[in-house]
């Protein structure tokens, strides 16, 4: 039971360290998405992103608009 909880806890640890490290981009699973489908990837991880960093109304708004533009390139 206690190696679980260790095992655990690393998981989220390094789940979470990882997802910081992650850039919202249009590469997805190693192909290149355009589109409908690019929009609504960046869109959703440019708002995790936000939340991530605590980021409210115009902050928010801010870094979605450059998230968004920067990702499409």
């Amino acid at each position: 039971m206690k190696s679980l909880v260790i095992a655990a806890a690393f998981s989220l640890i390094a789940s979470s360290a990882f997802a910081q490290g992650m850039a919202c981009t249009n590469m997805v699973d190693g192909k290149k998405i355009s589109g409908a489908a690019l929009t609504a990837h960046l869109k959703k991880c440019c708002e995790a992103d936000s939340k991530a960093k605590k980021y409210t109304g115009a902050a928010a708004t801010a870094h979605n608009k450059k998230c968004m533009e920067d990702g499409a390139k």
